[in-house]
């Protein structure tokens, strides 16, 4: 290799370093990538280049690029993975020269997305009287994730008239059934 006497040849930018903030869930854009960026000897900008196997920057040929920042700022990565479970996010800094520096790497967790429970059915016995609260039962959905579940109930002219101002049941168990306690203000 031949240069011009007098120039240094460029050198790497220092390693960078990963945080991950959360968790990602599957199919859904994850900015919790943080990487801060490493350091170029001769004070050149440099930006992160990552990716991780499974996700839409799955090799280093296809990697995420940051924008161009001075050493030991952070950039933030947006990753997007297909399959659940741990993946390895690899991270390299590079200098505006393209010199590259070795790899850091780190962990993320990717979950499945949350899904609604099934629909609630409601049981009423008796008859309400104005002005007293009346309770009745609700059957709430299955979980298809097996998540606890609480009911939200509202009803128009009683104390809770908008979801915004609902009565909310304690959690229980998907499939199970609460109890929910209303007051209408008048007959009707």
């Amino acid at each position: 290799q031949c240069q011009d006497e007098g120039q240094n040849p460029n050198r790497a930018p220092s390693t960078p370093r990963i945080a991950v903030v959360g968790q990602a869930v599957r199919s859904v854009a994850f900015s919790g990538v943080e990487v801060t960026l490493g350091r170029d000897p001769e004070a050149q900008l440099v930006q992160a280049i990552c990716w991780s196997t499974g996700s839409n920057h799955s090799t280093e040929a296809r990697a995420f690029e940051s924008r161009f920042a001075r050493g030991g700022q952070t950039a933030e990565v947006t990753l997007t993975w297909n399959t659940t479970g741990q993946k390895t996010v690899y991270c390299k800094t590079r200098d505006e020269s393209r010199a590259l520096s070795g790899s850091a790497r780190a962990t993320v967790t990717v979950e499945a997305p949350n899904r609604s429970p099934g629909s609630p059915r409601i049981t009423v016995e008796g008859t309400a009287t104005s002005g007293e609260p009346f309770e009745f039962s609700v059957r709430l959905g299955t979980d298809p994730d097996r998540d606890q579940v609480q009911a939200l109930c509202w009803s128009s002219g009683s104390n809770h008239s908008t979801s915004a101002n609902g009565v909310v049941s304690a959690l229980v168990n998907s499939g199970s059934t609460a109890s929910v306690s209303l007051t209408w203000r008048s007959a009707g």
